[in-house]
């Protein structure tokens, strides 16, 4: 029933074009049509079925996986009644798309091919369509540097659907986040060098009018975040080769999301952060971000005595408000602080306390995998592959605490 809702989606390139783009979503076995956006056109558009569109976008597991996520979130956002009904296989389709995804980005060849592209195209639409625009910009800033491996996305070499679902979601992003779309007719400039300055990978650090209205985080908080989620961006792509940086840029931006946090914390702030207006009297985010820098930033061995210190200093502020720190702070990113604190607790006092804690954090929000789980890790700041299966190894532990 999706496949045959996804094939109404792609068959018409100009309705996908359109419907995606302006929130004109149709069903077309039930003939009902939810109306965000009016659109004025000079002449009208005739309908033509192109079946060679969704031979394409079936052509392929990780681009098959990407047209369905579009598909289930259409039929959520028209069948509000029946969302708790597809939201499960909706979310299977967009982790498994993300999981295909990352295991490409080892391989050139196949990272920079069509389907894998187009996937990610899929996932930035996704983002674009559901209010996250500045998180579609980080994704569609490492979609370009795929497609400048290629050459140029207009190129007559390009498969004609593929620069349609590129510039969709090129021109979502750019609508929502009001900056000009970064695929324009002209080709890319010469390169043959891989290595990029960071100056050209600003965008990975999302938007911080995205992180404080979405999470309801203060300022100095959220623009901590935009620079863990930057740098991080920035070590799990030259870990795996995506593409490589001078080390004294990388140990630079360390250096910065470093002080970001460190100034927060050594500043006195960190004990009063505000979360939705409401002063949580609360600094956990920032010690979790602390301990975060030196175990997956600077890389700084478990068995170091720092983190005795800091695991004990994270456990404590957390308790100084057990009572309305789960009613405060957004849930996930609760997640995020307990599996940081997790992370570095093993062979501490304090390892069993941050695992209950991460197992009612992973109940609240029923996160069934660790794919799932990296998802939301990332939304904050992770270095995906890096020291993967200890973690994997202490999410999977948490379902023999509860």
């Amino acid at each position: 029933m999706l496949l045959d809702h996804c094939k109404s989606i792609f068959d018409n390139p100009f309705a996908f074009g359109c419907n995606l783009s302006l929130g004109l979503l149709a069903n077309s076995a039930s003939d009902i049509l939810v109306t965000n956006n009016r659109i004025l056109l000079q002449k009208t558009v005739e309908s033509r079925r192109e079946y060679e569109l969704f031979r394409f976008a079936t052509s392929d597991a990780a681009l098959l996986h990407g047209a369905l996520v579009l598909a289930a979130s259409n039929w959520m956002k028209l069948c509000g009644g029946q969302r708790a009904f597809i939201e499960p296989t909706f979310y299977q389709h967009k982790t498994e798309a993300i999981r295909i995804i990352n295991e490409r980005m080892g391989d050139r060849s196949v990272a920079t091919s069509d389907a894998t592209v187009g996937a990610i195209a899929c996932l930035v639409i996704l983002e674009a369509l559901n209010g996250a625009a500045h998180i579609a910009k980080v994704h569609l800033n490492g979609l370009k540097h795929l497609i400048d491996l290629r050459g140029d996305l207009h190129s007559h070499t390009m498969n004609n659907y593929l620069q349609r679902i590129v510039m969709i979601a090129d021109l979502l992003t750019s609508s929502g986040t009001q900056s000009k779309p970064i695929f324009q007719e002209n080709p890319p400039p010469l390169a043959k060098e891989t290595k990029i300055p960071v100056s050209t990978l600003a965008g990975a650090g999302g938007n911080l009018i995205y992180i404080e209205q979405e999470l309801g985080l203060d300022p100095e908080a959220a623009r901590m975040f935009v620079e863990l989620h930057r740098v991080s961006y920035l070590m799990e792509h030259n870990d795996n080769g995506t593409f490589t940086l001078e080390k004294d840029d990388l140990y630079r931006s360390i250096y910065e999301a470093e002080k970001s946090v460190d100034t927060l914390l050594r500043g006195g702030s960190c004990t009063a952060r505000t979360v939705n207006s409401v002063l949580s009297n609360s600094g956990c985010c920032v010690i979790a971000a602390n301990i975060y820098v030196y175990r997956s930033l600077r890389r700084i061995p478990l068995t170091s005595t720092l983190y005795d210190y800091m695991v004990r200093l994270l456990k404590q502020d957390i308790e100084n408000v057990a009572d309305t720190v789960r009613q405060v702070f957004p849930r996930e990113l609760l997640f995020w602080v307990f599996f940081v604190g997790g992370s570095v607790a093993k062979g501490r006092r304090e390892e069993s306390y941050f695992k209950q804690q991460l197992a009612v954090s992973r109940q609240d929000l029923l996160i069934a995998t660790w794919e799932v789980a990296k998802f939301v890790l990332k939304k904050f700041a992770w270095v995906e592959g890096w020291n993967e299966e200890v973690d994997a190894e202490l999410f999977n532990g948490l379902m023999q605490v509860e």
